[in-house]
């Protein structure tokens, strides 16, 4: 799996490797890609990851099918991510222990995690 952030470029060739790095991401403010490989581009997952929470965006293989995280949708209001280069809504803002689970079913299958819910766009 290849991991694109603003802390580097990582390739992993385990899960337990995988992990670490995302870990290693998710600390601070971040913009993360993750592929099957560096010359590959779908399917792929992005995720914002802000003190607030995480947001995620599942986009399938030839970037046919796009979707974004759903999380508390009582949430109202904009939330902005890397300094407000991005801007979502706080309903699509997940938990730390979900995006790690989503980012972990990814990693299994390459396919929309079903740990959450999703919202196509």
């Amino acid at each position: 799996m290849y991991i694109v952030s603003n802390n580097g470029d990582f390739e992993c060739n385990s899960i337990e490797e995988y992990k670490h790095i995302l870990t290693r991401c998710f600390e601070n403010e971040n913009e993360i890609w993750i592929s099957m490989h560096s010359d590959e581009e779908f399917p792929c997952l992005s995720i914002l990851t802000g003190k607030i929470g995480f947001c995620i965006n599942y986009f399938s293989e030839n970037n046919e099918e796009q979707y974004v995280s759903i999380g508390d949708q009582q949430c109202g209001g904009m939330e902005k991510f890397l300094g407000g280069q991005y801007e979502v809504e706080r309903c699509q803002i997940i938990s730390y222990e979900d995006a790690m689970e989503c980012a972990m079913k990814f990693f299994e299958t390459q396919q929309r995690p079903d740990n959450i819910e999703w919202d196509a766009f």
